[in-house]
C-alpha cells in the first residue's frame, strides 16, 4: 500500500475505498471497515478458548 503506487486508501482485499473517517483514525489502515470486521469475526471464532483458573 503506497501513495506512490496510487493504491493508498483502497482496501487490499476488496479494492473498495477506505472511508476518510477510518483513514483519519488510522492512516495505516489496509482494509475497509467491513472487511476488517469480517476478519475480526473469523479470528474470534477460531480463537482457542482459555481456561479460567
Amino acid at each position: 500500500m503506497s501513495i506512490r503506487q496510487g493504491d493508498y486508501g483502497y482496501c487490499l482485499e476488496s479494492g473498495e475505498p477506505i472511508g476518510v473517517r477510518r483513514l483519519l483514525a488510522r492512516p495505516t489502515a489496509e482494509y475497509c471497515a467491513e472487511v476488517k470486521a469480517q476478519k475480526e469475526t473469523k479470528e474470534h471464532q477460531f480463537k482457542k478458548p482459555t481456561r479460567d483458573a
